[in-house]
């Protein structure tokens, strides 16, 4: 196993936001067609892999609307 290891003589401070998962987004936006109800999602990675199920969803009759904190907003229940 590796490791990283930093020596210095500051301690390392900060945040990183970390998004989701591509490979338990794409399942959830395909399995969202099932669904009766609008659906939200947040955390969602900026991915081409994303964009291309959102079009594809789009051409089958949902909706969705990506609000500014990243989340998308999803109705496929026609």
């Amino acid at each position: 196993m590796q490791k990283l290891q930093i020596t210095g003589g500051q301690q390392l401070e900060g945040e990183l936001k970390v998004s989701g998962s591509k490979n338990a987004s794409l399942p959830i936006l395909f399995a969202s067609i099932l669904a009766d109800n609008p659906i939200s999602l947040a955390n969602l990675p900026h991915l081409s892999d994303i964009s291309t199920t959102l079009m594809l969803l789009t051409q089958m009759g949902a909706h969705f609307t990506l609000e500014a904190n990243g989340s998308i907003h999803l109705d496929a229940s026609n």
